[in-house]
């Protein structure tokens, strides 16, 4: 018996949860010109009662997360979709009088659409590696299929308005002139996966606006809105109320009889209809006919753009003329979990495409295991490098290859560099690693030149991107790439500030109108984990103005520096530094220089590094000594000033000794030494005197 009792709170706490929250959406009030369309549309009534098929595509906007739903959840949210629209759903036998006698049956079929744009097989799911499903907005409705011929679906992690679970373009408010359809946060997306039973009708609520219907409260102001007794949804037999965000069946909180149009509807004062899919909670179960009339109207009219949707020509364009058996289209594409870790780890493989009635084949060269027919398997490298990956999908539909090159870097167990360091990118070798995003026009490259004093530098290519006013799949707003750093062992270095040179051109340079960003972070193991260190934004980023598509290149004058200081521990043994550059419509291309780790390196670490510098401070024109353990390779010794600039450079033959006397020729000041012997390189501060 307490196991009842405790079952039956536990479900009436959920059920009261659920019922008081309420159930957001972003979608204007309709104006008087608006409503007036609606009444003429329901006055005239639609034509026709036969079932109308529309063809539709959901992009699965994702970063191979929990966003990146399954195929049997679209078709679960589908399902609800048709039953809905068909008045087929099972808790429809529990609408309350008066409404169980105008509830309205639309008749509307979605399928989706299985032959896209270009004329290819499709199976209705087009999935678009973007972080642009992150706090989703207009800009985030890319790869739009002609909405002429197919209804657009976006499904998406976050939406950038707080509280809002999904958007939708209503043809009367015709709020966005090109990319109409619907944006929905994921978990919003049928009753598995992501999804759950108390959000099945979701999709239904928002396919009601893209057919011209609205809220049946005022909510102006998300989440409570000005719920005014005196806003009309336009619809006759939908009674005015506010909203409570609850299931009180029964419950009256407006007087009809105050407004002419739903008296002579109702001819008494009607009560609230929390059970309709346009109210704003999760009770809903029901469209009234004279929704379902105008929605129709919607379809047939040539004023809306939905009237070519379902026509048998456009069917048959789109695949969706007979309803057939969906099938999963191969896609091979995939990401690592991790794309830098150490030697022995394990990274686990996310395809874009989870389907266990697919075949894959993964290849794993010089990896453990080094092939696999696992969905998601684990690899690891026994030796440092940079590791392609393949893969191999079959479904019925066909076989789909994908070679990621250099798809992950193994880190050795030890530091590239140890303590104080310049990286000016100007000799070789230059171990830092570019990373972008897959199908990433924009990246970071080794250039020899545009640097601070024309020197070597990496330069992150923004390409083209032409405002057309619509987004494109092209487009960089919100795209992310990286650059990441050698391993430096900092444990005995003390008082340590990190600074860098960068230069940025972009054709926004009002503050507060820049939407770009510049991000280091640090991680000490490998890349696992990375925290963040330093943000630079707005109009400190930017250097130069620079017009969109202009091949910007900066001069002496468009530098800027930024430094922050560090704070070392016993686990700065391989520590690296990740730049990510958060990009935008307006970006141009931006410049990095002389990256610089300064501190006090100890003596220890002077023994551990096995290099001895001496003396120090120097008299300008005196010879420095170095030493070293290797006496079977050169060395090169390079002097640089505080700006970068190299003002002495030795190179110094292999003659199996391991003491090195080199001279001094500059004024007196503060230098970086950089003495590189085979594969290793070290750094120290020298004073000349």
């Amino acid at each position: 018996m307490r196991k009842l009792l405790l079952t039956s709170l536990l479900l009436f706490m959920v059920t009261n949860f659920w019922s008081q929250t309420p159930l957001n959406c972003q979608q204007t009030p309709p104006k008087e010109h608006v409503l007036k369309q609606m009444r003429q549309l329901q006055e005239e009534n639609a034509k026709s009662t036969e079932i109308k098929v529309f063809p539709i595509v959901f992009h699965v906007l994702h970063e191979f997360g929990s966003e990146n739903i399954a195929d049997a959840q679209i078709q679960d949210a589908l399902l609800w979709l048709n039953k809905d629209f068909q008045a087929m759903n099972p808790d429809i036998v529990d609408v309350i009088p008066p409404f169980d006698t105008i509830i309205g049956t639309t008749n509307f079929e979605f399928r989706l659409a299985t032959i896209d744009p270009q004329g290819n097989p499709t199976n209705g799911i087009d999935r678009i590696f973007t972080s642009l499903t992150n706090n989703a907005n207009d800009a985030s409705k890319i790869n739009t299929w002609d909405p002429a011929k197919y209804i657009n679906v976006w499904v998406v992690k976050s939406i950038e308005e707080d509280g809002i679970s999904g958007f939708t373009d209503n043809p009367f408010n015709s709020d966005s002139l090109c990319n109409p359809g619907i944006v929905m946060i994921n978990d919003y997306v049928g009753t598995i996966g992501t999804g759950f039973s108390a959000v099945k009708h979701f999709l239904s609520h928002e396919m009601g606006h893209y057919f011209g219907l609205f809220h049946l409260t005022e909510n102006v102001g998300v989440p409570q809105g000005n719920n005014d007794c005196a806003y009309s949804d336009g619809i006759f037999d939908t009674p005015h109320q506010t909203s409570l965000y609850a299931c009180f069946q029964g419950f009256n909180t407006c007087n009809d009889s105050l407004y002419l149009e739903s008296l002579n509807y109702w001819g008494y004062d009607a009560p609230d209809n929390e059970e309709n899919f346009l109210a704003v909670n999760y009770c809903s179960r029901m469209f009234t006919k004279q929704q379902s009339v105008l929605m129709r109207s919607v379809a047939e009219s040539p004023l809306y753009g939905r009237d070519q949707l379902w026509t048998e020509a456009n069917l048959i364009a789109t695949g969706t003329l007979d309803s057939t058996t969906f099938l999963p289209i191969a896609s091979a594409e995939f990401l690592p979990q991790l794309r830098t870790v150490c030697v022995n780890d394990s990274v686990r493989l996310l395809p874009e495409m989870s389907n266990n009635t697919a075949q894959y084949s993964w290849v794993f060269p010089g990896g453990s295991p080094s092939s696999s027919n696992l969905v998601s398997p684990k690899v690891a490298y026994a030796n440092p490098g940079f590791y392609d990956i393949s893969l191999t999908v079959t479904t019925p539909t066909g076989t789909d290859n994908f070679t990621f090159q250099n798809a992950v870097y193994v880190a050795g167990n030890w530091p590239d560099f140890v303590g104080p360091t310049l990286q000016d990118f100007d000799t070789l070798p230059i171990w830092w690693i570019p990373q972008s995003s897959l199908d990433n026009f924009n990246y970071f490259e080794l250039l020899s030149t545009n640097g601070t004093n024309n020197s070597g530098c990496y330069r992150l290519h923004n390409p083209l991107v032409e405002e057309l006013g619509c987004p494109t799949i092209d487009q960089l707003t919100s795209k992310k790439d990286y650059l990441i750093s050698p391993a430096f062992d900092l444990t005995n270095t003390s008082n340590v500030s990190v600074s860098f040179d960068y230069a940025f051109g972009t054709d926004e340079t009002t503050s507060g109108s820049i939407a770009e960003k510049l991000i280091v972070y640090t991680s000490r193991d490998c890349g696992k984990t990375w925290m963040q260190r330093k943000q630079v934004t707005d109009t400190a980023l930017v250097t130069a103005f620079a017009t969109v598509g202009s091949d910007f290149e900066p001069t002496a004058n468009q530098w800027k520096t930024a430094t922050f200081n560090y704070t070392t521990n016993a686990l700065d043994s391989k520590t690296r530094f990740r730049f990510e550059f958060q990009a935008s419509n307006h970006s141009n291309h931006l410049y990095l220089d002389n990256f610089r780790i300064d501190g006090v390196l100890s003596l220890t670490d002077l023994e551990s590094a096995n290099v001895v510098i001496a003396p120090n401070p120097i008299q300008s024109g005196e010879v420095l000594h170095v030493q070293t353990s290797n006496e079977s390779a050169s060395i090169q010794f390079d002097l640089f000033d505080l700006s970068g600039k190299l003002v002495h450079s030795v190179v110094q033959t292999a003659n199996n000794t391991t003491s090195w006397n080199i001279p001094i020729p500059v004024k007196a000041g503060l230098y970086i030494a950089r003495i590189q012997q085979g594969n290793t390189m070290f750094t120290q501060k020298i004073c000349v005197e």
